[in-house]
């Protein structure tokens, strides 16, 4: 083995990236050889500049977190071991340790942190609902070979051969993690390590945040030809999708959260808004062609 680098990609975020690096430091326990952030706005290179070991990599041009990521593992040649960090995600002492050995363990690619959310408010609430509620601690995700990038720990190699991220955000890691199964890879979830992850305030934040991910949701479809592939081919189709997750997210707070009932049914109308928007992106998401899905950044 020769060596972890941890990747952190960044853009737009001055606010969190300085104590993500700074827990990531604790978090390495020894383990990691290098922490690479790669920024793209100065604000967020000069807090990071802040954190004592870590290299920066100053973008003029705002890059994806997809090909933010590609240019850290070109500076991480010669380890053995890749471990991504998105800016907002705080990690606990020794977590990194304890994702190798279970990494190794396994016997898997690659192996991700679980996460929950580091905020309480409502944005944050419904943002961890629409988007990681599958990978709290004891659920169980939808797709068994898909993790979220957020943290991520993965053989350099395995990444190789699945081609790296493709340059676009988000969805990046839905096509990462099928590229990389579909290459005879496996993509575990962690039993022990828990990240937690600062989503960003704001109601108009959340709504374009949503129509984005459809968008790129349908894109990763079309790219890889993955499961749900025939929803994106049709405008009329992603009304069908969007009303199967609002039923999901309903059920699993009834299931897993029965508690938070009262604060579902006084969000319902946001939650419904925000699916409107993810199923708008998808919609439009649908219209590419293959050939030509990767966005820049």
């Amino acid at each position: 083995m020769n060596g972890c680098t941890a990747i952190v990609p960044a853009y737009a975020s001055a606010a969190t990236v300085e104590w993500t690096l700074r827990d990531l430091r604790r978090a390495a326990g020894g383990v990691v050889s290098r922490i690479i952030a790669v920024c793209s706005d100065a604000a967020t290179a000069d807090a990071a500049r802040k954190v004592a070991g870590v290299e920066v990599i100053a973008s003029p041009v705002r890059l994806s977190a997809g090909r933010a990521r590609n240019i850290g593992r070109r500076s991480a040649a010669g380890d053995d071991l890749l471990l991504f960090v998105d800016a907002d995600c705080r990690l606990d002492p020794g977590a990194v340790g304890r994702l190798i050995e279970e990494l190794d363990a396994a016997g898997v690619e690659a192996v991700a942190a679980r996460l929950v959310s580091d905020r309480t408010g409502p944005v944050a609430w419904l943002r961890h609902l629409l988007e990681f509620k599958d990978y709290e601690p004891g659920a169980l995700r939808p797709l068994t070979w898909m993790a979220p990038s957020a943290v991520l720990l993965c053989r350099a190699e395995a990444f190789d051969r699945a081609g790296g991220f493709p340059d676009m955000w988000p969805g990046e890691d839905l096509v990462f993690c099928h590229r990389l199964v579909r290459r005879g890879g496996c993509v575990g979830l962690s039993a022990s390590v828990v990240a937690r992850h600062c989503h960003p305030p704001g109601w108009k934040r959340l709504l374009l945040h949503q129509v984005r991910l459809g968008e790129t949701s349908a894109r990763a479809r079309r790219m890889t030809g993955m499961k749900g592939e025939w929803f994106s081919r049709s405008r009329l189709r992603a009304p069908c999708l969007g009303g199967a997750r609002l039923f999901r997210s309903l059920a699993w707070v009834l299931r897993r959260r029965p508690a938070h009932l009262p604060r579902l049914l006084v969000l319902l109308a946001p939650l419904s808004a925000a699916l409107g928007c993810w199923t708008l992106g998808f919609a439009r998401g649908g219209r590419g062609q293959r050939a030509s899905l990767e966005i820049g950044p």
